[in-house]
């Protein structure tokens, strides 16, 4: 039942990121900061606009930070109770579940059905 536990702290966590929007929303981040140095960098702009168009990218930022913290607490959360809950009942065993996760083996079996999955997911 270890096993199936760590599996299914996986599965979720998969589930969760993809859910949350996490990646998508690092993209974000990363092209809002694209947009404000280029903003920055734009000649045509008087400083007043630089200043306005920085503000609300500031802004964005913050809300795409908010959507990143609680994705996050989610993507960690839910499969972190999951294995809680798991033990808790007696079903798995918290140390158990905890080794499996941390074994090489079931890590690199882990990253080659996560490749494979996401090759096949249809985006």
């Amino acid at each position: 039942m270890n096993f199936f536990g760590a599996l299914l702290c996986v599965a979720l966590f998969a589930v969760c990121l993809q859910r949350t929007r996490i990646v998508a929303n690092t993209g974000a981040v990363l092209n809002q900061s694209k947009s404000a140095v280029s903003v920055m960098r734009d000649a045509d702009l008087d400083d007043e606009a630089k200043e306005k168009a920085v503000q609300q990218g500031s802004l964005q930022l913050f809300r795409l930070l908010g959507k990143l913290i609680a994705g996050t607490v989610v993507s960690v959360g839910v499969p972190l109770l999951s294995v809680w809950l798991l033990a808790k009942t007696g079903l798995a065993q918290l140390d158990g579940i905890m080794a499996i996760l941390m074994n090489p083996w079931f890590i690199a079996g882990t990253l080659v059905a996560a490749y494979i999955g996401y090759r096949l997911y249809p985006r």
